[in-house]
């Protein structure tokens, strides 16, 4: 959801190791949907050795070869870079959260344990069979098929649960669309689903009213910020 902003960063680090071929970072954010800053944090990891590897902190570029962590405060652009031997096959994976670089490398440890993408491809394939098979439709009409499926799909893909994150289901854009159409087919097809989105309005409500911002429930609801869109 970035905006045209010349950097997305306010403030924040970035730790280059080549040593654990990894990078991990992060920091105060701005740019979003929402326009309400933001935190973000990342975790990167490669199979392969670097051949050389950097990085650029506004204009200055710097080769490393031991582990640096460089910091700003002032929307300065900050970044790696990096260069593998020629023809080398190189397995990537990435993890973020919103509360911690700690926390992006414990979702990464968790989920995405080693570099086998054929076994992350099979693990993403079961648990989308296990959201898409609570209805079975039969019809010859394949175009139907795939178009009610696909909206399963789309229905699935937000609002996002980060319970395990900063403690709350994230990602509203239309709050007052989703209440009339998408809860309604959560509560009968994955009430427990529901129920847990519940809660996390509850929750949300608390803060919000401990906080005294004015707010209940704002109608976007991105990287555990609030933010009043106007519409609905």
């Amino acid at each position: 959801h970035k905006l045209d902003v010349p950097a997305c960063i306010k403030e924040g680090s970035i730790t280059i190791d080549p040593k654990a071929k990894s990078i991990c970072g992060g920091g105060l954010c701005t740019g979003n949907w929402n326009r309400i800053d933001w935190n973000m944090y990342f975790h990167m990891e490669f199979d392969a050795p670097f051949k050389r590897i950097g990085s650029f902190k506004g204009e200055e570029i710097s080769d490393i070869t031991e582990a640096v962590t460089l910091t700003i405060e002032d929307f300065t652009k900050l970044g790696a870079y990096i260069e593998f031997d020629e023809g080398a096959k190189v397995n990537a994976k990435i993890s973020i959260s919103f509360t911690s670089q700690d926390k992006a490398k414990e979702f990464m440890d968790s989920d995405i344990a080693d570099f086998d993408y054929n076994k992350v491809v099979e693990n993403a394939k079961q648990e989308w069979l296990k959201v898409l098979s609570v209805i079975e439709l039969k019809t010859e009409d394949k175009a139907l098929l795939r178009r009610f499926y696909t909206a399963m799909y789309h229905m699935n893909i937000q609002p996002r649960n980060r319970t395990d994150d900063h403690g709350t289901w994230d990602d509203f854009h239309t709050i007052w669309d989703t209440w009339k159409t998408v809860f309604p087919m959560y509560s009968l097809l994955y009430p427990k689903k529901m129920g847990s989105l519940v809660d996390s309005f509850i929750k949300r409500a608390k803060k919000n009213k401990e906080e005294e911002n004015g707010i209940v429930l704002a109608d976007e609801y991105v990287s555990a910020k609030e933010f009043l869109a106007g519409q609905g």
